[in-house]
C-alpha cells in the first residue's frame, strides 16, 4: 500500500498497477484521468471526480461522485468494482463500451456494492466490428439499490428494423436489441407505433 497523507488534487494522469493507492486527506481530480488496471485505488473520503475521466479494471474502494467527468469502466473492454457508492451528475456520463456478449471480457460493466444515484448521460460504442442481434442483452451496471436514471443515451445505430431498449431493474442495468420493440408481433418497420402495443398498421 502507497499512502498519501496529504490533500491530494489531480489533473494529470494516475495509473493504479498493482497493490493499493490510499488517499487519506481526500482525492479531487479536476482533469486528466485516473485509471485503476489491477489494483486498487482506495480513500477514506468520495472520491470527488470533477472533470476527466475514472477507468480500468481493478478496484475503487471508496464512494465516488462524478461531476462534469466520465466513468469509463474497463480497459477495452473489461469490469471495474466500485466498493461504495456512486453518484453521477447531470454534467457527468457513463462510458461503455460493447464487442460481445460477456460482461467483463467483450462488454464493459461496472459492479457497485453500495447505493447508486444516476443523472446525465450514458454513451455507448460498439467495438471491432460487432452487430448485436435480435434479443442479445447487456448488462452495464449491477448495484443494491438506485435512484434516478440517465437523462440521456447515446446509443449506436443499429441496422434494418432493430432498436435499443434500455431497462431500469431493481439491481442492474441493462441494454436489450429488438426488433419488435413493443412485443406486439409486429416488426419495428412495419409498426407505426413501434413503443405502443396497442396499435400498429403499415407505416
Amino acid at each position: 500500500t502507497t499512502s498519501v497523507q496529504v490533500p491530494f488534487e489531480n489533473a494529470g494522469s494516475v495509473r493504479v498497477f498493482v497493490g493499493t493507492l490510499s488517499a487519506t486527506a481526500g482525492y479531487v481530480q479536476t482533469g486528466g484521468s485516473t485509471s485503476v488496471e489491477g489494483g486498487t485505488l482506495s480513500s477514506s473520503t468520495a472520491l470527488d471526480i470533477r472533470g476527466g475521466s475514472l477507468a480500468g479494471s481493478g478496484t475503487v474502494a471508496a464512494n465516488v461522485v462524478t461531476q462534469a467527468a466520465r466513468l469509463a469502466p474497463g480497459l477495452s473492454p473489461g469490469a471495474l468494482a466500485i466498493s461504495g457508492t456512486y453518484a453521477q451528475s447531470a454534467a457527468g456520463s457513463f462510458d461503455v463500451e460493447i464487442g460481445g456478449l460477456l460482461p467483463g471480457t467483450e462488454h464493459d460493466r461496472a459492479d457497485i456494492t453500495g447505493a447508486l444515484t444516476l443523472a446525465g448521460g450514458l454513451n455507448v460504442s460498439l467495438l471491432d466490428g460487432f452487430i448485436p442481434a435480435d434479443f442479445d442483452t447487456f448488462t452495464i451496471m449491477t448495484f443494491p439499490s438506485s435512484a434516478g436514471t440517465f437523462g440521456i443515451a447515446n446509443l449506436p445505430l443499429l441496422p434494418g428494423d432493430l432498436v435499443w431498449k434500455t431497462h431500469y431493474d431493481p439491481t442492474s442495468i441493462g441494454l436489450e436489441v429488438l426488433a419488435d420493440l413493443d412485443g406486439d408481433g409486429v416488426r419495428n418497420l412495419d409498426d407505426c407505433a413501434p413503443d405502443d402495443p396497442t396499435a400498429w398498421s403499415i407505416p
